[in-house]
């Protein structure tokens, strides 16, 4: 059965429902998180709504989690903060565009914004770049909106080339984006958090006794399930803890419990749920995840629980979750695995089964040589006479089905083209500005209208 990858397949997700997100906010942070908050100029009047992603064009998944912050934060007065996770080294230079091809054939390029990446180093601390303009050849865009949002991501990467940093400038590149959208909130770097006391005193915690730390944190990898995390390395005094050690614009490297002590002075910044655990515990009073953060975050929950003996439901802000699915109206059908294996299994009894092309005489003439071939002795004479009398049958019929055949051969060429085709049509992670602007409008209407109690 073929389907439309089109508005049908779309869906927006909460969890719990988004009913309850207003009520949930905690309303009396601590002092250390006041502080916290003062350390990096965030707002302490008012409750934090906080949401965030690694410095790229995120698809409209993601988008969800800044429409939903900001749908709080028009319900309740919260002040909504974009946490941007620089201290990631995510390939922030790759850009997959979807091109018709050679004979209308649907494909995705991949393209590099700059030649100047530095592999496995944090994107806070890349240098920002001039971009790469992509260049199609002889093929095109597969959609105007596609065309359309390339040349405004190019445009804006340009206008903060200078920025201080590349997640700076893809960060800044993305907000102008969402111009019109979406309103801007406060952009807070990962990196600029680890400068504030409360992060320092969690690496105290790690330095003072980095097994319970590790240990506590294995433990809750194990007994938590569906979240893909891995546990750290513990192996007498080698100690892995839940950060990484930076130096410059250099790949960043695991940090073990004697870094700690021995390059002291280096920079250490938060892995993910070290990062979670942080803003949880300090950074604001709703946390929104997506899908990948909410299955994670339950690690972080019991690692604290074990660790440093919080109760994730009065010690940590509240984290919710919400995503969704936006496909690009490319205008084709879905050709599922199924379906084209049915085509196959038809095409191939057209050839061998003369009854499949309406030639019943000639059906039951195959099946009487083919039962005369099993009673004949396996390596006479007569089975292979019989064989080649069935063969030769078998081409006559199908010499006078000549165009039928070719023609089915034809259409299953024709869908196995289309099946190849399946992943880009189904495919939910394009960036944001490839989408028509009225269709992200709408999932922020929608997203808007589901928050607004």
């Amino acid at each position: 059965m073929s389907m439309t990858a089109s508005a049908e397949a779309d869906s927006l997700t909460f969890d719990p429902p988004p009913e309850q997100w207003g009520a949930l906010i905690r309303r009396s942070p601590s002092d250390a998180a006041l502080a916290f908050r003062r350390d990096l100029g965030l707002p302490d009047d008012r409750p934090i709504v906080m949401t965030g992603h690694q410095a790229e064009f995120w698809h409209p998944g993601i988008l969800a989690k800044y429409a939903a912050a900001q749908a709080v934060s028009n319900a309740t007065g919260a002040a909504p903060v974009w946490l941007v996770v620089d201290q990631d080294a995510n390939a922030f230079a790759d850009l997959r565009i979807p091109i018709i091809a050679d004979a209308g054939r649907l494909q995705v390029r991949s393209y590099e914004l700059t030649d100047a990446v530095i592999l496995d180093a944090p994107v806070g601390l890349q240098g920002a770049f001039d971009p790469i303009e992509p260049e199609l050849g002889g093929a095109r865009n597969a959609l105007p909106s596609i065309k359309k949002g390339m040349e405004r991501i190019i445009r804006a990467l340009r206008k903060h080339r200078r920025a201080r940093d590349a997640a700076a400038q893809i960060s800044g590149a993305a907000l102008d984006l969402l111009d019109g959208i979406i309103p801007r909130g406060r952009v807070l770097s990962v990196l600029d958090m680890t400068a504030a006391d409360g992060f320092a005193a969690l690496v105290d915690r790690c330095r003072h006794d980095p097994r319970a730390a590790a240990e506590s944190y294995n433990h809750a990898v194990a007994c938590v399930e569906g979240h893909g995390m891995a546990p750290l390395l513990v192996r007498g005094e080698r100690i892995e803890l839940p950060l990484w050690r930076l130096s410059g614009a250099a790949p960043r490297r695991r940090a073990y419990a004697q870094d700690l002590t021995e390059h002291a002075n280096d920079r250490f910044a938060p892995r993910a749920i070290l990062m979670t655990a942080l803003v949880r515990m300090l950074g604001c009073d709703l946390f929104i995840h997506g899908t990948g953060g909410a299955a994670y975050d339950r690690v972080t929950e019991q690692w604290l629980a074990d660790w440093l003996k919080l109760d994730p439901a009065t010690d940590l802000a509240p984290a919710v979750m919400v995503t969704a699915t936006r496909r690009l109206p490319f205008g084709r059908t879905v050709v599922t695995p199924n379906e084209l294996a049915e085509t196959i299994r038809l095409v191939r009894r057209m050839r061998h089964d003369p009854a499949a092309l309406g030639e019943a005489d000639a059906a039951a003439q195959k099946q009487r040589l083919v039962s005369a071939i099993a009673a004949a002795d396996r390596h006479s004479s007569e089975r292979a006479v019989l064989f080649s009398q069935m063969h030769d049958l078998l081409a006559e019929v199908r010499a006078r089905h000549r165009d039928e055949l070719a023609a089915a051969d034809a259409d299953m060429r024709n869908l196995a083209r289309r099946a190849a085709e399946a992943p880009i049509l189904t495919d939910r992670t394009w960036p944001f500005p490839f989408y028509d602007e009225a269709d992200l409008l709408a999932l922020r209407d929608d997203i808007f209208a589901a928050l607004a109690t």
